[in-house]
């Protein structure tokens, strides 16, 4: 049986893929791979998304956000890092490694 922090991360994997499918985006979810891409979203205007979901106190580090940047942009892709506001809201910030505040 999972635990509870697999449960709460599978969850808000699910929040997100949600609120991304009410934007019009195609939303795909990689459950179970324990790779640094939680979700993968499509849209027409824009480069697939491929996204880390983070709740609760976990965060990305910088060597994370690295390997997601990297791995995204070698594939034409963005990386993005969902995660919660201290109000709960759904924060999503792209990831760019380079001399900006997400490096």
């Amino acid at each position: 049986m999972p635990n509870s922090n697999y449960r709460k991360g599978a969850n808000f994997e699910r929040r997100i893929k949600k609120y991304l499918e009410s934007l019009g985006y195609e939303v795909f979810r990689t459950a179970g791979s324990k790779s640094i891409v939680d979700l993968i979203a499509f849209h027409s205007d824009s480069p697939p998304g491929w996204v880390q979901c983070k709740c609760g106190t976990a965060t990305m580090s910088k060597k994370e956000k690295k390997e997601l940047c990297g791995r995204a942009t070698s594939v034409g892709a963005v990386g993005v890092y969902a995660h919660t506001s201290k109000q709960n809201r759904i924060v999503f910030e792209r990831i760019e490694i380079g001399g900006n505040k997400n490096e």
